[in-house]
């Protein structure tokens, strides 16, 4: 892993990191405020846990000056950290600093750092971790946790957040820590980090403080609304005409009309958790009984993904939903095929890495025999998921795969449509991506 040394980023940062005028040193903890993390907050944080998943590099303060300095971008150095690959625990991966002063119950703490998302491989476009300050021993006791998230394309963003400290610890005897194991891969910067003690006297409603974050366009006057609203009027919306008439044929005059909806032709859909679906217990008859009052689309959460269907049981589970979703004049929608990353499949398929030919023979098993065993019950497969961060298989096998794999499913079961599907959509960070896996699929 790479790392510069903290020695070398205490000497960089000490300039740009210096407590501000009339504050004490951590030696003279009653005279607040006081700087938890020294004099370089981010020379203090040393990588830990399984660092041979993780890359740490410091880039020196950014030289612009004046009006030359973007708004928003960070007054000093910054810390790149380019998580490659999870951890099985969020704690397995972590930066973390030993808390040089202590702390009393009931002191007020700031946290305030920037952070820049550079790229992740979540669901939706947003970089993660759990910020903590904690006992650094067992029992692990927690001065604080939060997560915060933010957004890839939100750019430099602020983060304060204050807190009371719920008991005393002593200078050396807490750490502050970024945690990042067990979250998907990730890359994000971090940049003037601050984490002070204000002291019992501080009010803790007069610090600054970051806002709740929520999805940008939230607002109930953001534009996208009145669009998707107009949108509903012309797709999903139609006039019709009602005729009353008597036994004879003849218009009944002033005739009240009930109109009752039995049945949505718009799909309303959840995932279904499938060991809690098949329990017998009130809970999982709840589960159940609260599905189909609300959607009429399912889809088996992990149940159709190649490593699930590999276990007897799990397998039995999710026909057995399929069928009960199909009695209850539910919809399916399978996910997924191929997910093209040694990561994403069974164990065992990683003994194939170079045996291209193998790997082909044992996708087209896998499609054969999960399409074969649904078919007719699927209304819509995800042939190819995430190609954009889970190519291992088409570098192996060549662009052209996703295409033969498509043929595959629709010999398999002739009845179901087919998709592509990929995440972030919605953000545009891998749109261009997205298009380039359609084109490729249709040339082939």
């Amino acid at each position: 892993m790479r790392f510069v040394s903290p020695l070398l980023l205490a000497v960089v940062l000490s300039v740009a990191a210096a407590p501000s005028p009339g504050a004490s040193s951590p030696a003279s903890p009653t005279r607040f405020p006081v700087s938890l993390l020294g004099e370089a907050p981010l020379a203090a944080l040393v990588p830990s846990g399984r660092t041979d998943l993780f890359d740490v590099a410091f880039t020196p303060a950014d030289h612009h000056a004046g009006s030359g300095r973007p708004i928003g971008a960070p007054t000093g150095g910054v810390l790149r950290v380019d998580v490659r690959r999870g951890a099985r625990a969020v704690w397995d991966a972590q930066l973390r600093a030993k808390c040089h002063a202590s702390v009393a119950k009931g002191d007020v703490l700031a946290l305030s750092y920037r952070l820049r998302a550079v790229r992740t491989d979540s669901e939706i476009a947003e970089v993660t971790f759990l910020n903590a300050v904690q006992l650094d021993r067992s029992p692990w006791t927690k001065v604080f946790e939060e997560k915060p998230v933010f957004p890839i394309p939100d750019g430099w963003t602020l983060h304060q957040s204050v807190h009371v400290s719920p008991q005393s610890f002593k200078a050396g005897e807490y750490v502050f820590n970024l945690q990042f194991g067990g979250l998907d891969p990730q890359c994000f910067e971090i940049a003037d980090l601050a984490f002070v003690n204000h002291g019992p006297a501080a009010d803790p409603a007069a610090l600054p403080r970051s806002p709740r974050r929520r999805y940008t366009g939230h607002e109930p006057d953001a534009p996208w609304r009145a669009e998707a609203l107009a949108r509903i009027e012309r797709i999903r919306k139609a006039d019709f005409d009602i005729a009353v008439v008597d036994a004879d044929g003849r218009p009944v005059p002033d005739a009240e009309v009930r109109v009752e909806m039995t049945r949505h032709a718009f799909g309303w859909g959840s995932a279904v958790y499938g060991w809690t679906w098949a329990k017998d217990s009130a809970d999982a008859r709840r589960y159940r009984d609260e599905f189909l009052r609300h959607f009429n689309l399912l889809v088996p959460e992990n149940g159709l993904k190649w490593p699930s269907w590999e276990q007897p049981k799990t397998r039995e589970n999710t026909l057995r939903m399929i069928a009960w979703a199909r009695g209850h004049g539910c919809e399916v929608r399978g996910h997924t095929l191929v997910w093209p990353g040694f990561r994403r499949n069974p164990d065992g398929l990683a003994r194939l890495k170079g045996d291209p030919d193998g790997l082909r023979a044992a996708i087209r098993e896998h499609i054969a025999d999960i399409a074969g065993s649904t078919r007719g019950n699927i209304r819509a497969w995800d042939v190819v998921n995430e190609p954009t961060t889970n190519f291992e298989f088409m570098q192996l096998l060549g662009e052209d795969a996703p295409a033969e794999w498509f043929r595959l499913a629709h010999e398999a079961d002739p009845g179901a449509r087919l998709f592509l599907n990929e995440n972030q959509v919605l953000a545009g960070t891998k749109l261009q991506s997205l298009e380039y896996w359609l084109d490729r699929i249709v040339e082939h």
